[in-house]
C-alpha cells in the first residue's frame, strides 16, 4: 500500500465534509477506486487542515505509511475532538478497533467496545477499499469504513 493510497483510505470518508464542487469529489473517489491515487501536493491542497496536522504532529517526513499510521492510532481521534471546525457526527469520525462477525454483501459486520457508553456495539460497516477479512479478525475502523486488518498494521510498526 503506498502513502497516497492509506491517506485517502481515511480521508475519503471526510470528502463530505470539506467544501469543495461536488464533481471534484466524485472525481477524487473515481480516480481512487479506478487506482489513480493523488500524489502528495494535491492531498495537501485538499484537506490542508489533515495534511497540515500531520505533517506537525509527526515531522517533516510525515508522508510514509508508517507515519500516517502512527498519526492514525496516536493523534487523530484527539485532535479531531480539540478541532473547532468538527463534522455533525464527531462519533464516526473516530479511529477504532472491533472484531468482524460476519460478512453481508458489501458490509462487514463488526463488534466494537464503545468508550463513550456502558454498552458494546454491533454496526456494518462498509468495505469498499475490499480488505480481506474473516470471521473473528481484528479491524481498523474510521467513519463506517475497514481500512485494514490490525495484524497488518502491527506488522509495519514492528519493522
Amino acid at each position: 500500500m503506498t502513502p497516497n493510497e492509506l491517506f485517502l483510505r481515511f480521508a475519503l470518508p471526510c470528502l463530505k465534509y470539506l467544501e469543495i464542487p461536488k464533481p471534484f469529489k466524485q472525481d477524487i473517489k473515481d480516480k481512487f477506486f479506478s487506482g489513480d491515487y493523488l500524489p502528495q501536493s494535491h492531498l495537501e491542497e485538499t484537506y490542508p487542515v489533515a495534511c497540515h496536522r500531520m505533517s506537525t504532529t509527526m515531522g517533516k517526513d510525515w508522508f510514509t505509511v508508517k507515519e500516517i499510521w502512527r498519526h492514525y492510532l496516536l493523534w487523530h481521534n484527539r485532535l479531531v475532538k480539540e478541532s473547532a471546525k468538527v463534522p455533525e457526527n464527531i462519533y464516526w469520525c473516530q479511529v477504532r478497533f472491533g472484531e468482524v462477525e460476519k460478512t453481508i454483501g458489501n458490509k462487514i459486520q463488526v463488534y466494537y467496545p464503545c468508550r463513550d457508553s456502558d454498552f458494546d456495539l454491533r454496526s456494518l460497516f462498509h468495505n469498499d477499499y475490499k480488505v480481506k477479512v474473516a470471521k473473528k479478525d481484528i479491524v481498523v475502523l474510521h467513519d463506517k469504513h475497514i481500512i485494514d486488518l490490525y495484524s497488518n498494521v502491527l506488522k509495519l510498526l514492528h519493522k
